[in-house]
């Protein structure tokens, strides 16, 4: 759920990118961004308050720098 929706404000695209984040993030990390029980939950996700294993989240990022980078290549 967005910031956008727990506000109840309108939405449009950035909503979705916001969503493909999401479901990226847990496709790295293989955890939520967002942990807790419904109150704290939504301010978590609408002060933009995410957890991060700082080991996981560098070797994580070196290997989508090379998967860019082998596209890259490929073009």
């Amino acid at each position: 759920m967005s910031p956008e929706v727990i506000k109840r404000l309108p939405y449009s695209k950035p909503v979705d990118i916001w969503g493909c984040g999401v479901v990226l993030f847990v496709l790295l990390s293989g955890y939520l961004p967002f942990v807790g029980n419904n109150k704290r939950l939504f301010e978590l996700i609408t002060q933009g308050q995410f957890i991060v294993d700082i080991i996981i989240y560098f070797i994580y990022l070196f290997i989508c720098i090379e998967l860019v980078l082998l596209q890259i290549k490929n073009i």
